[in-house]
């Protein structure tokens, strides 16, 4: 007989024997609860708790987002920004010999060239097409870049130097070792007011009090705050004339190692200053390497209506930032030492922490330079004004939204656990990480080995390979670019066959392979265990078509009126259900407990005991775990009879094997049976034993 237990409504008067019913409940799931129904409960409980904050956590990224995509307008910056780059760093020098853009920069030749044939004829041009000539209301009124954007300051062209026979080089190795000039560092960078034994003019200045300069990032030097400048003024004929005298006093020559322009135009259409920085880095081996920083910014974030509405969506994630770090708070409160054994926790709190590094830049840029930044709203002619440092606060604030958001829809997994099918590539590689990472390990150590054999062997001629790190990173990418292998043969050609098919044959057909075998045999598992789940699950679902339907309603009674009373009392009983609920979870480390559910179900079982639910059970009195099973049962009016498993593939086999070996010691039991009666048995055969003899009556056949 099924006996079905159900639970007292709490707030009801207690009954006389309301003891006496707790401990035939504790008596009753003694022995355990159904697994399915443990499961069906969990899920129901995690998505009430789940509902409200991942709704609230959606509205509240819905305006992070907003807001990050109303400061920044990425489309608007790329126009602004590529047009520059196209028609700057991009456009052909009229080279004699062959073309050659900003970025093809060889020599010092090469430089001049650009600087006059590109730079300042683009910078400065000044007429149309057609050979008209620009209208200009005064000499130094829009100066246009690229058509849209305005020059807004001077133009301002830097260097830093070293000193001469500055390298390590001893004189007496060869007669040929001096002079040289080292790497620039501090030891050897040129200070003070002299430009390295050349003749210079009143033009060039020095200045420790510059804007932060470094090199190309991945191999360029850190120049700093210190060097040489030329500021070049908003007038065509002035700035050709210093270009022209810059040459004749061999400005840049062997003691330079980075040069940068920089220049500051003003978009009107979009109300955005863009800072771009051409850089060359002169490596003392000879090679120059170009390179090129651009940023835009908003000077005045806070103008437009629409930048009202922003700036009341910045006070609303305020305020909502300081709510969440209240509950984690609290939460700390709560949990003690096992909130840092929650892997969510550590989430919330980086993207949280994220969020207030963003708010700190932001406030930073807004205030960085307070009231003198009044002054950036009138074009400086003859001036440099540095908007460099204030661009780069605003691009770096861009980059650390970009990166919490990441994290932020990380965050996401923990509420798509409403669904454990939407949760399945989570589940995936969480089994999948047991065996993901030590092979990485083995991953990173081979590549570590072939970015070094690559960097000896190519480093020398091939620009992917010159610095180890470099190398390290091509490699990466070879994994979906492919590998240049005529380079490589051209640089190393005996070597190259044996270490392009060592590469392939190693990393890209096998340790790939392995990892896609490690990710399908988690996912084989993971889906293995979520079809048992929702096979215990099944036999207690309450009303399987409307379950979720019935919750929505519940959480959005507002929006959803119940339109009959039979409707309105299953959704307060739902409602009652999910508070009694969350009374009984109290009891319990409810991300230990699902874990292990989850193991449990791994293990064929069908039950969970009382032993199961003891780690899991927080420090209090005696007898929790029997007080949380029978709160379980209680609150879900869960059923305590076993459903009949339904019957699967191994299941038949199992139970022809044991109908088989039963069969098999029957027919052994008859045979020794047999065997002691013919050896008990006189030897004469009697006269109907002679009739079924193999040779027949009087044969000397055995009996059968």
């Amino acid at each position: 007989q099924t006996q079905q237990i159900t639970m007292t409504d709490r707030h009801s008067p207690v009954e006389p024997d309301a003891d006496e019913e707790d401990t035939e409940m504790q008596a009753a799931t003694a022995g355990g609860i159904p697994l399915g129904g443990v499961i069906y409960s969990f899920k129901k409980a995690k998505r009430n708790s789940l509902f409200y904050s991942g709704l609230l956590y959606t509205t509240f990224l819905a305006i992070f987002v907003t807001i990050t995509m109303l400061i920044r307008p990425v489309d608007q910056t790329f126009q602004i920004q590529n047009a520059i780059i196209e028609g700057i760093a991009k456009d052909d020098m009229d080279s004699p010999r062959f073309e050659k853009t900003f970025f093809d920069m060889a020599n010092y030749g090469d430089f001049w060239v650009w600087m006059f044939e590109v730079f300042y004829g683009n910078v400065f041009e000044g007429e149309w097409y057609n050979g008209e000539p620009r209208n200009r209301s005064h000499e130094y009124e829009d100066v246009p870049v690229m058509r849209y954007n305005r020059l807004q300051t001077a133009i301002r062209l830097r260097q830093s130097r070293v000193e001469r026979d500055s390298c390590k080089t001893e004189e007496d190795n060869h007669e040929l070792s001096r002079p040289c000039w080292g790497d620039y560092g501090t030891a050897t960078a040129v200070t003070g007011n002299k430009h390295a034994d050349r003749p210079t003019t009143d033009l060039t200045r020095w200045s420790t009090d510059l804007n932060y300069f470094e090199g190309r990032h991945d191999d360029g030097k850190q120049y700093k705050k210190s060097g040489y400048y030329v500021d070049l003024p908003i007038n065509a004929t002035r700035t050709l004339e210093i270009l022209q005298t810059l040459v004749a006093e061999r400005w840049v020559d062997e003691n330079t190692r980075g040069i940068a322009i920089e220049m500051n135009t003003y978009n009107p259409a979009y109300d955005m200053s863009t800072v771009t920085r051409f850089k060359v880095d002169i490596r003392p081996g000879g090679l120059f390497i170009p390179s090129i920083e651009i940023f835009s910014a908003r000077l005045y974030p806070y103008t437009s209506s629409i930048d009202g509405f922003r700036a009341f969506l910045e006070l609303v994630f305020f305020f909502a930032l300081l709510y969440y770090f209240w509950r984690e708070g609290m939460e700390m409160r709560t949990e003690g030492w096992r909130y840092a054994q929650s892997f969510w926790n550590w989430v919330e709190l980086a993207n949280l922490t994220f969020f207030v590094v963003i708010m700190a830049y932001w406030l930073r840029y807004i205030g960085t330079f307070g009231p003198d930044r009044v002054s950036f709203k009138e074009q400086s002619v003859d001036k440099f004004q540095d908007l460099y440092t204030l661009t780069q606060v605003f691009s770096f604030t861009a980059n650390m939204a970009a990166v919490n958001v990441v994290f932020s829809f990380v965050k996401f997994f923990k509420f798509l656990q409403l669904n454990q099918r939407m949760l399945l590539i989570w589940d995936v590689l969480t089994h999948a990480m047991g065996n993901i990472i030590p092979f990485m390990a083995i991953f990173v150590l081979i590549t570590f080995a072939f970015t070094f054999a690559g960097h000896w062997l190519y480093g020398s001629r091939v620009f992917e390979f010159r610095t180890w790190n470099v190398a390290f990173g091509y490699l990466l990418r070879t994994l979906t670019e492919g590998i240049e292998y005529e380079t490589l043969k051209n640089a190393s050609p005996g070597a190259t066959p044996l270490y392009v098919t060592a590469w392939i044959g190693i990393v890209t057909l096998v340790l790939l392979n392995m990892f896609i075998a490690i990710l399908t045999d988690s996912y084989a598992f993971v889906q293995s265990r979520t079809k048992r789940m929702d096979e215990l699950e099944r036999d207690h679902v309450e009303d399987k078509e409307n379950d979720w339907l019935l919750f929505l309603r519940s959480k959005l009674c507002c929006c959803f009126t119940p339109r009959n009373h039979e409707t309105e009392k299953k959704i307060l009983q739902l409602n009652k259900k999910a508070r009694e609920m969350k009374e009984v979870l109290e009891m319990v480390d409810q991300e230990r407990l699902w874990h292990t559910v989850l193991q449990t179900v791994t293990t064929e079982k069908d039950e969970l005991s009382v032993e199961d639910v003891r780690p899991v059970c927080r420090a209090g009195h005696e007898g929790v775990p029997e007080m949380f099973l029978a709160g379980l049962v209680d609150a879900q009016q869960l059923t305590l009879d076993k459903p009949p498993r339904p019957a699967t593939t191994m299941m038949e086999i199992g139970s022809l094997q044991t109908q088989i070996s039963a069969l098999e010691g029957d027919l052994q039991a008859l045979l020794d049976i047999n065997v002691i009666q013919y050896e008990t048995k006189p030897s004469r055969p009697s006269s109907r034993a002679a009739q079924y003899s193999v040779g027949g009556a009087g044969g000397g056949g055995p009996p059968l």
